[in-house]
């Protein structure tokens, strides 16, 4: 893993080998600090020319409304039109367990998006997914 960014609240690497970024938020950030670790994660994006991204939310905690609102539309727009088509998210076990499995595996428009419980199951599929996508 090549590193891309890092401060208190967000790691971001890039995976060379198969061409994907790995967002880690390692606290709850506050909302100017979750928008600024996503603009970051958009730039590396931009960088990287890659739209496959990992994120480990584990330690993200809840997002007020106005971020997850913001997150969906502004942001995802702008992520989208950067070429946003892959996205595994690493969630804790206890709510992974309790989520409808249809929902951890789906399609929102052009974005593959995969819900898992552990950084390797999600580095798995990201890899196979990047095998398809190549």
């Amino acid at each position: 893993m090549r590193g891309y960014f890092e401060n208190d609240f967000v790691n971001i690497e890039y995976n060379e080998n198969y061409t994907f970024i790995v967002l880690t938020w390692k606290t709850s950030p506050s909302s100017s600090d979750f928008r600024q670790g996503l603009h970051t994660l958009l730039l590396a994006m931009q960088h990287f020319k890659t739209g496959k991204v990992i994120v480990d939310a584990t330690l993200l905690g809840v997002l007020s409304p106005e971020d997850q609102e913001w997150s969906v539309t502004s942001w995802a727009n702008k992520a989208v039109r950067a070429g946003y088509s892959y996205q595994a998210t690493i969630i804790p076990k206890d709510i992974f367990m309790k989520m409808p499995q249809q929902e951890a595996r789906t399609h929102i428009g052009i974005l593959t998006f995969a819900v898992f419980d552990s950084p390797e199951d999600a580095i798995c599929w990201m890899e196979q997914a990047t095998r398809s996508y190549q």
